[in-house]
């Protein structure tokens, strides 16, 4: 019976990874479905068992992804070129910690291995992709509004069953049985609603573009009824480089929208009808319980690895060795909600600085490129990873962050900032392609 289930399993990862190479859209919406999903499911079932290790839905289509990478990698290596050096630095940290991990524990090993496994192969898949076809930046801003509505449906959705919660009390799904927090949507799907948000306010594109505005703008008024605090942190550091890097015409289409998007917020505090949602707003703001038992569950992890010595400093601890603490009264063992903190636990403080200067590089070249909306995408989310680990399907927007800073395209097309459009209209006539590029870079 295993088997038949292995060869079965592998039958459905070879005839997806021909289904992605076809149509590389099927990863981005398989990502929005889990992503919507995951609120009320956030643990699917694993469909097989291979080599004592569990195999879910999602490794199924992570390793279609890296099948299809592998079979066409060369826009792979041209959008990763500048950071591929430590990218590199940081999978071999990655290995060799699963390794030790596979070794030392066994098959458990591989469930800790996923957090980053996840992440890892979806930007990668992500860097693999055509960005310098409109054809798919046309669908990729498309999968993000679809993506974002999606988000909104599910939030209205549980207000409609749960109410608006807060951020210390639980609910029961109706449709999974599993107990959650009571807030409408987890933190990472409030957390993909802001990037889309900061992603479709970079936007240029004519006068039609309003209603893009107006939905931003409702993603961003869902951000704020979910009640994250995190998020709502990260997203007003995403404002704020909006604020300082937008120009011209995105910079006035953005106020305008800001602006319609205030006077109805007024009109409805003003109507009265949203007493009790500020009222549950202020209660989550002076909610300061989960911020104090994640950090003392974090100076927990941090005292346990400086005590195992200086080789778990410098190189962390294997995959699979768990991470049991004591947070306030209780002992738990799920990962803490730090992602830098996690990356330290597993690959050390070498691993963690190779990580750190992985995405420093990524900040600063897509500052030095003017894009407002991968600047603003970028900084929320490396906001966001102080409180929680990093939410995979994120991946390919980290992607586009990642693609954003390149100066020139392949063949030596430009990419245009997201400032001064007008300027570069001269280019349109010897390279069309390269005027196109704007929409990578929201101008």
């Amino acid at each position: 019976m295993q088997t038949l289930l292995a060869v079965g399993g592998l039958l459905a990862l070879l005839g997806l990874t021909v289904v992605i190479l076809k149509r590389p859209t099927v990863v981005l919406y398989a990502i929005t479905v889990l992503a919507v999903a995951s609120w009320d499911f956030p643990n699917l079932p694993a469909v097989m068992s291979v080599g004592g290790a569990s195999v879910y839905p999602e490794d199924l289509l992570m390793g279609a992804a890296v099948l299809a990478l592998l079979h066409r990698p060369r826009k792979f290596f041209d959008n990763s070129r500048p950071i591929l050096a430590w990218a590199i630095i940081s999978a071999i940290c990655l290995i060799g910690s699963l390794i030790a991990g596979l070794v030392v524990f066994g098959p458990s090993a591989v469930n800790e291995f996923r957090d980053f496994l996840y992440p890892v192969v979806a930007v990668a898949w992500g860097l693999g992709q055509d960005w310098s076809s409109p054809s798919w930046q046309a669908q990729f801003r498309k999968w993000l509004v679809v993506t974002g509505w999606g988000l909104c449906l599910i939030a209205l959705v549980h207000i409609g069953l749960y109410g608006l919660g807060e951020a210390d009390t639980f609910v029961t799904s109706v449709f999974s049985g599993e107990e959650r927090t009571a807030r409408p949507l987890t933190s990472s799907q409030a957390l993909m609603l802001a990037v889309i948000a900061f992603y479709l306010l970079s936007q240029n594109k004519g006068r039609r573009n309003i209603p893009t505005f107006l939905t931003a703008g409702a993603f961003l008024v869902m951000v704020l009824l979910v009640q994250h605090r995190s998020v709502w942190v990260a997203s007003a550091a995403g404002i704020v480089a909006l604020a300082f890097l937008l120009r011209g015409k995105a910079a006035s289409r953005t106020i305008v929208a800001g602006v319609f998007v205030a006077l109805g917020a007024t009109a409805f505090l003003m109507s009265g009808g949203a007493d009790k949602i500020l009222e549950q707003i202020a209660h989550s703001l002076n909610s300061s319980l989960t911020y104090e038992s994640r950090t003392s569950s974090w100076q927990s992890l941090l005292d346990q690895s400086v005590e195992k010595g200086e080789e778990t400093v410098i190189f962390g601890s294997p995959f699979g060795s768990g991470y049991e603490r004591v947070e306030i009264d209780r002992i738990v063992e799920w990962a803490p909600h730090n992602w830098y903190l996690t990356v330290y636990l597993r690959l050390g403080a070498f691993g963690l600085a190779a990580f750190l200067l992985l995405l420093a590089i990524i900040m600063v070249r897509a500052f030095s490129a003017r894009n407002a909306g991968a600047v603003a995408a970028f900084g929320a989310i490396l906001v966001y990873l102080w409180a929680y680990s990093f939410p995979w399907f994120l991946a390919p927007l980290l992607a586009w962050c990642v693609v954003s800073g390149k100066k020139r395209a392949v063949g030596g097309e430009e990419f245009l900032p997201t400032w001064g459009a007008r300027k570069f209209a001269h280019l349109t006539p010897a390279c069309p392609r390269a005027a196109a590029m704007h929409a990578l870079g929201g101008a």
